[in-house]
Parts: structure tokens; sequence; C-alpha cells
């Protein structure tokens, strides 16, 4: 994955302005473009979308301006619509790395940390997302729960094709930077002596990924543990105050393009820490 053009998706909420202040961190990873990206909601904006879009246009032209001053290439793009579709097409058309968007909490409950936008979005994109997350208002403000989301990234292993490639794209974008911590979760075993087998095999597995990476300049630290995945992913990234989770969307069904795994998406409700979220 290379970082070189971002869709940052805003509603000029608070939290969608604070994604701003990602930028810096990452173009020191390689991005160099940015398109500020608004869709008026036609289901609230009525009779009066047209009108919005141009004032939405004029107040993200502002926003250019200061970018461009910092060195970045932008585009500023309105459109009108449903804000998960319009996004996924958005980010198509503007053949962009990745998307990035921004997530609240709101209390103890199962969507505590995802806006319906985001999580709809995430579920129709084809495209990388990075999902900020800001914890709760403290005094009128919102703050970002990690401010360099890149230093500490656990990737969630299960040797398929889709997280090895995961990992694969986590070290492109470190490029020895940072710590990336694996975590393989052995969900079901008959018996003790089979789950000691299969802990022995994964270990194997794990130590050769540590020393092919360390010989690139990567540091790698690994865990595997018995559990539920999605609990085993929290709970880690708790432990290891992880600053991002890097992992794969996994669809289901015969529309799995447009779902998200069960996995995926109680880790991407649930989590504290930012996601990074890659297609299948």
């Amino acid at each position: 994955m290379e970082m070189g053009k971002v869709l940052l998706c805003t509603d000029f909420s608070q939290p969608a302005e604070l994604l701003f202040d990602c930028l810096p961190e990452l173009r020191s990873y390689g991005l160099s473009e940015v398109v500020l990206y608004h869709v008026v909601n036609i289901r609230s904006a009525g009779g009066n979308a047209a009108e919005l879009k141009e004032h939405n246009q004029k107040a993200l032209e502002e926003k250019r301006e200061s970018l461009e001053e910092e060195g970045f290439k932008v585009e500023v793009r309105v459109d009108i619509g449903f804000p998960p579709e319009e996004i996924a097409k958005a980010a198509e058309e503007e053949e962009v790395s990745f998307i990035l968007l921004g997530s609240i909490g709101k209390g103890l409950i199962r969507r505590m940390f995802m806006g319906s936008t985001t999580l709809d979005a995430m579920r129709l994109s084809a495209k990388p997302m990075l999902v900020e997350k800001y914890g709760e208002l403290i005094r009128g403000k919102r703050e970002a729960v990690c401010s360099l989301k890149f230093e500490r990234i656990l990737v969630p292993l299960d040797f398929s094709s889709a997280s090895l490639e995961v990992l694969k794209k986590i070290g492109k974008i470190l490029d020895g930077k940072g710590n990336i911590v694996l975590l393989a979760v052995i969900e079901s075993s008959e018996t003790a002596v089979e789950f000691k087998e299969e802990r022995e095999r994964i270990t194997k597995k794990l130590e050769k990924l540590k020393e092919e990476w360390g010989e690139k300049g990567q540091k790698i630290h690994y865990h595997v543990q018995a559990g539920n995945a999605a609990e085993s992913i929290l709970e880690k990234a708790k432990e290891e105050e992880a600053t991002m989770i890097a992992l794969s969307k996994r669809g289901t069904g015969s529309i799995k393009d447009v779902l998200i795994g069960n996995t995926a998406e109680t880790v991407a409700l649930r989590s504290p820490v930012p996601i990074l979220l890659f297609p299948n």
C-alpha cells in the first residue's frame, strides 16, 4: 500500500475537522496528495442541497489554501447523495490510496465508537480505510486517542493470504519504523494436546516471520493465545498499548464485496484506537 493520496472525508463536525491533524504524520509515511471531500446528504438537505453544496465547496476551498501552503497537492470535491455510497464511489474515481474518516465515542452501546456513515462506508468501500478514533468530550473539545498511529501496530494473523497481505502492506508503509505486534488466536481445539501442538506450529511460523522482517530492519513482536478472535484482538491491543489495529475486511456470502466479516466489524466497532481496514 502506498500512502500517496488520501480521500479526507469531512462533515465539518469537530472530530472531522481534527482529521487535518493526522496529515503531518501521514506525510512522514509518504502522503503527498489530499482530496478534501464532503457529501451533502440528500435525505436531510432536501431542496437546499444545491445551496449547501456551493457553501461547503467554498469552506473546503479555504482549507485547500492552507494545505497547499504546507506543501500538499490538494483537490476539493463536494457531492450530493447518500454519504456512504458517495464516499465509496469518490474513492474509486479519485484513485486514492485510502480513505480517512473520524469516529467518536457515544457511550456503552454496540456502536460506541462508530457512526453509521463510517460503518456503512467501511462495508461498501473497496479501498483501504483509516478510521481515526476520538475520546469523549472534555471541556468542549475532543482529542485523537493516538497522536502517533504508526508507532505500535497490532496485526491479527490467521495466515490466510488476506492477513499476510495486510502484514506485507504495513511493513511497506513502516519501512523499518515503529513496531508491529502480530497476534494469532486459536479459537478452538478438541484437547489440551491438540492446543499445544497447534500453538507450537503457529509459534514456528511467527518466529520465521519475525526473523524475515528483522532482516529488513523491522521490529516484530508476536503472541499466540486461545479465545474468541475479536475479543482477543481487543484485549491484546489494550495490553500492548497498540496505537492502531490493522486487519482485513473478511466478507461472507454471495455479496462479500459489500460486507464486512464478523471479526473485523466487531473490532472496528469496539476498538478505542484507530483502525486501518483493508479490503479483501
